[in-house]
């Protein structure tokens, strides 16, 4: 069973081609792609300059998890009748080198939070934002997407192939395996329909089998949503996040997709399940 959203990381083909193209059933023009591309190029740019560089939110990740472990086996040992004294002269060096570690850690979180605040609350990031948000809103129109389409998050993921052909997820070097993609759900022509802002995919409703629940974490690069993942909205879903960014949601689905073209599947998280059963009241094992 192939993913309709997984990009095979190879040499042998383009890494932006997704598994399931052959269900694309509309496209925007190249002048529409060539604006949309020219404003998100400025925005990813802008997004850059809003974080640390990437080797530092690496270092900032490593230390987070390090000072973590140091801390929580201090308070282990120190449970008990070892006394806080007795545990740094047993092991000196290692709470020491926690304490460096959690210095470094809350010094680059702070860093980091000084310089997204004032690159995103400048005045080039609005007009930035506003020129994607405009040039989206004409490639929704373009693609037909109706009013009434549901919000919701989809997620992919690169893979590489075992020698028996086997698909193997990538785990980005900040720890999370999907990327959630925003993208519009609706109903049109006796199909289930999914599209971002540059396409559109169509897949016919008796070709949707089912949904099984997938009882494992994803993780997931960003919150897309504007409404916090702790609020109450999302509190039952119970959503975790790391120290640095990653998302975590358990469980989430497999929408399974089956016709003459082969057998596919959609992963959606958990948070969204309803918003897919608000369009049709698909089959669901839990």
């Amino acid at each position: 069973m192939r993913n309709i959203f997984a990009i095979y990381n190879g040499k042998d083909r383009k890494n932006d081609i997704i598994d399931g193209e052959t269900f694309i059933s509309k496209r925007i023009t190249s002048e529409q792609k060539e604006k949309l591309d020219a404003s998100l190029s400025g925005m990813n740019e802008k997004n850059s300059k809003a974080n640390l560089p990437g080797w530092l939110q690496i270092v900032r990740f490593i230390t987070g998890i390090f000072t973590g472990i140091v801390a929580a086996s201090l308070m282990r040992a120190t449970s008990g009748d070892l006394t806080l004294a007795k545990a740094f002269g047993n092991a000196p060096v290692l709470i020491i080198a926690g304490m460096v570690s959690g210095v470094i850690f809350l010094a680059l979180f702070a860093a980091g939070k000084v310089i997204k605040k004032k690159v995103t609350e400048s005045s080039e990031y609005r007009n930035t934002f506003d020129e994607l948000a405009k040039n989206a809103e004409e490639t929704k129109h373009s693609l037909g997407v109706p009013d009434n389409a549901r919000d919701i998050d989809v997620l992919l993921f690169r893979y590489k192939k075992e020698k028996n052909g086997s698909p193997v997820p990538l785990t980005n070097p900040l720890g999370f395996k999907f990327f959630n993609a925003d993208m519009y759900a609706y109903i049109r022509d006796d199909c289930l329909c999914f599209a971002d802002s540059y396409t559109e995919l169509a897949f016919p409703l008796g070709s949707i089998k089912v949904i099984n629940r997938i009882n494992k974490n994803a993780s997931m690069q960003s919150w897309n949503k504007p409404v916090m993942f702790n609020s109450e909205k999302y509190k039952k879903y119970k959503i975790r996040t790391s120290n640095n960014g990653v998302f975590y949601v358990k469980p989430y689905y497999s929408i399974l997709i089956s016709d003459a073209r082969g057998e596919y599947e959609i992963y959606i998280p958990s948070y969204d399940l309803e918003e897919i059963l608000m369009l049709k009241n698909f089959k669901v094992n839990e």
